[in-house]
């Protein structure tokens, strides 16, 4: 009908027949870093001209770890009313809810928007976020579905018909539709809800919605009587609930093997557990003492306390029965006096109760605090006297928020300051606390990069402004801590820098952390300023003292050796075409290879300039002659290292390490960057991964293939794990997020970008999975499960593992074993693929 250019791209948009469009998108693309840009709501004439617009300028959210705030949730063309709709969603997270913008079809004017569309609901708090929504043809409405949930309910949804003005003319629940007693079914019926809605079919005065407990298509009927809507139902019919409103088939069942391990290989040297492994929370008392408690080495086992002198030597280790450390387990410890310790620990199993414990260091024994009501801790602070302060999560009605109390020496209360983002005297975004030598209490806000600064008693004094003291803005502030002379320690986790201010606020000096030789590392951290005054932390291994100018002075625990392997860096294993090991230090960051005995090649410790800042692990990958190159995941840094282990230095290729969306002509501010890459076995081509598009490239960075789109031609979400093979072909997790879930699936792409395979993962626990692939193969791990997928066949084939924890997953060179390696130890476990 029409083509043409606008000065933006839609993420959503809906057309109608007549070729007119709405829709919305992001001027500064969809990510949260750099120039957000502006949040446009544009719609276009039947000839395709831009008819009118509405834009807002992008910010940061005021909440942690969500996204840049306006954020559009859909668009639809309401046409028999003359409006288009974009739902956006409200910049508050905790409110549940959401605004309407309008634009009238006629000529494109801005209307007034229809706030907070859901409070005209009989039951408005039930109601959550919106899911989709539809216009009716043959009338004037528009038709929602909004996520819903109550404890008392369940997880259920709440369907309704709005006017143009966006009022509720018409509503009906399903509570707990989407409830199961199998937690499973459960996720997949709330994961195809959230992707696709219970929306079936809209037409003519009728639409159609899914019921997912009856598993049921229920069909509606609206008629216009008296200037009043009305609706009736006309009765159901079954509908499969797995895959139909998708509208794609079903996946076939895997089928269930034996997983048989063949061998374990072990990497590197034999070595003692060193003193900082497995710490779940520690502290350091008055005499200098190290006191912590470490997690169970097995599965049902026992944590235990230890106390160990200022060396990282063992005095005294007790075992904790009464305390069962499993996952969701969060700790605190902190030394009171004497021999005394506060211990608290929250529970998954226990619904979040927190539960305080007196524990004796002369013999381990722990005394409950019985009627104790403390929020979960983000941080704990003792004073001498015993008395101490919480910062916590209090309870709210559908989320948590904030609190600082402050208890007796005995844990009863005293005072507390809850959140609240418009009083300034209350808290928001707390991330730490800190008590100053004169009873003062200090909270470091992180989103609003400010300290709060109150009395012993609670009382408000001040509020002080970081960029003003820092002299520019702040990075990501997160730890904080008090010193002798009532001046502050801030820890500056994006540049991993400390900031020292004194007791008047001044900032004294900013400085790095680092080892006695300039090195820097992502596991270097300052936790404590201990009472004597020294500042202590701790890497992956020993613990560590710093000195005034952040550099280590002192360990308790092994020094760092580059040319021994302790711990392997969580993404830091490559194994190549010829089945040489490659793995990164988590301490050291040197490079360490083996053949697939175990046998050791060679060592590469990496230069203290190779990298400005400390080394975070972007990607590690082997190109076709057996030269390695590793990068940093925040820096355009790349280094390169021979196949005999030789430091050949900064990497000229691949070409970059950002990709402009494989447009060499695109405007500043669009850069994404490379968050995998693998070459072509045998090859210097490679493929890279950024957030929206795969790229493989020729060994001078010159683009051959783009592709940036998945089935049914949706743009990708690629995660940044991708594996090539030696046909050019590239298999990648795409992790599209839906609600809090990770929906991810397989996707192979051939060498010319086209999709060759795509296989959905219902089987697979909600969580990141690992894949390994061979161009035959695709392999995937996740959680104890393994998945084998016949790209040619489609055939799955599952299993389940002993080993929880996968952090690198290979196939062998000749495709007919599994190598997996789980959690942080250097071993390598070999399972037979299954027979086809």
């Amino acid at each position: 009908m029409w083509e043409g250019e606008q000065p933006f791209t839609f993420v959503d948009a809906d057309v109608g027949d007549d070729g007119m469009v709405v829709g919305y998108g992001y001027t500064g693309g969809v990510g949260v870093w750099g120039d957000l840009g502006e949040l446009v709501f544009a719609l276009l004439a039947p000839d395709g001209t831009l008819r009118g617009e509405q834009r807002e300028r992008r910010v940061p959210s005021r909440f942690l770890h969500m996204s840049p705030t306006p954020g559009a949730l859909g668009v639809v063309l309401q046409r028999e009313a003359g409006v288009a709709l974009l739902r956006v969603a409200d910049p508050d997270a905790n409110r549940r809810r959401e605004s309407w913008w309008r634009l009238r079809l006629s000529d494109g004017q801005c209307l007034d928007p229809v706030e907070d569309p859901k409070a005209s609901l009989s039951d408005p708090d039930f109601a959550g976020r919106s899911i989709t929504m539809a216009a009716v043809p043959g009338t004037p409405l528009v038709l929602a579905h909004w996520w819903a949930y109550e404890p008392a309910r369940g997880a259920g949804g709440v369907f309704s018909l709005h006017d143009s003005d966006g009022l509720a003319v018409w509503e009906a629940s399903f509570p707990r539709d989407y409830a199961r007693s199998d937690e499973e079914e459960a996720s997949r019926v709330r994961n195809e809800i959230r992707q696709a809605g219970a929306i079936l079919a809209v037409a003519d005065r009728r639409f159609d919605l899914w019921r997912t407990r009856d598993a049921t298509r229920v069909r509606f009927e609206l008629a216009s009587q008296g200037g009043r809507w009305h609706v009736r139902e006309l009765g159901a019919v079954p509908h499969a609930p797995m895959g139909s409103a998708g509208g794609e088939p079903p996946v076939p069942a895997a089928t269930p093997f034996e997983a048989t391990v063949l061998g374990v290989v072990e990497f590197g040297e034999e070595r003692s557990p060193a003193p900082a492994e497995g710490v779940r929370a520690w502290d350091v008392d008055g005499s200098g003492q190290i006191g912590l408690v470490q997690a169970p080495a097995e599965e049902g086992g026992h944590a235990t306390f230890a106390l160990l002198d200022d060396r990282g030597r063992t005095l005294r280790r007790f075992p904790l029965p009464a305390l069962g450390i499993a996952s969701g387990t969060s700790i605190t410890l902190n030394w009171q006096t004497g021999h005394r310790w506060l211990l608290t620990d929250r529970r998954y199993q226990d619904r979040n109760r927190v539960r305080g414990h007196w524990l004796d260091a002369t013999d381990g024994s722990l005394k409950p605090l019985d009627d104790w009501d403390v929020p979960e801790p983000k941080a704990l602070e003792m004073r001498r006297d015993g008395s101490f302060v919480v910062l916590g999560k209090g309870s709210a009605k559908y989320s948590s928020r904030d609190v600082l109390v402050a208890y007796d020496a005995d844990g009863g209360y005293q005072w507390s300051v809850a959140e609240n983002y418009e009083d300034v005297e209350r808290i928001f975004s707390a991330m730490d606390v800190a008590l100053r030598p004169d009873g003062g209490v200090v909270v470091l806000e992180n989103v609003s990069d400010r300290l709060k600064l109150y009395r012993e008693d609670g009382t408000f004094v001040e509020l002080v402004e970081l960029a003003e003291i820092l002299g520019e803005e702040p990075g990501y502030l997160t730890r904080l801590h008090a010193l002798p002379d009532g001046g502050l320690l801030l820890y500056d986790s994006s540049a991993r820098s400390m900031h020292r201010l004194d007791a008047g606020l001044e900032l004294v000096a900013s400085f790095p952390l680092s080892y006695a030789d300039g090195a820097r590392s992502k596991v270097l951290w300052l936790d404590h300023v201990a009472p004597d005054g020294r500042w202590w932390g701790r890497d992956r291994s020993a613990f560590v003292v710093f000195g005034e100018d952040g550099v280590v002075t002192d360990f308790a625990g092994p020094a760092p050796d580059p040319l021994r392997l302790e711990q392997v860096s969580h993404n830091g294993r490559f194994v190549d075409a010829r089945g040489v090991v490659h793995l990164i230090d988590g301490r050291t960051s040197a490079v360490h290879s083996f053949d697939a005995s175990g046998a050791r090649r060679w060592v590469a410790p990496l230069p203290t300039d190779a990298f400005p800042a400390s080394f975070s692990l972007g990607y590690l990958a082997v190109r076709g002659d057996g030269h390695v190159f590793v990068s940093e995941r925040f820096e355009d840094d790349r280094l390169e290292i021979d196949a005999q282990g030789r430091i050949v230095g900064p990497a000229t290729t691949p070409a970059h390490g950002f990709s402009r969306r494989g447009l060499s002509d695109a405007p500043e501010g669009v850069d994404d960057k490379v968050l995998d890459l693998a070459f072509v076995p045998g090859s210097d081509r490679h493929w890279v991964a950024v957030r929206d598009v795969l790229e493989l490239r020729d060994g001078s960075g010159r683009v051959e293939t783009r592709a940036e789109r998945g089935p049914g031609r949706r743009w990708l979400c690629v995660s940044g794990l991708l594996r090539a093979a030696a046909d050019g072909s590239v298999a990648i997790v795409d992790d599209e997020l839906s609600g809090d879930e990770v929906l991810p699936q397989v996707l192979v792409f051939d060498a010319a970008g086209e999709v060759r395979s795509s296989f959905s993962l219902p089987e697979m626990p909600r969580s990141y999975p690992q894949i390994a692939y061979n161009g035959r193969h695709v392999v995937v791990h996740s959680q104890g499960v393994l998945l084998v997928l016949d790209v040619e066949t489609g055939r799955r084939q599952i299993a389940t593992l002993v080993e929880q924890q996968g952090w690198g997953l290979f196939l062998a060179p000749d495709g007919n074993e599994i190598w997996l390696f789980a959690g942080s130890e250097p071993r390598m476990t070999r399972l037979a693929r299954p027979i086809q």
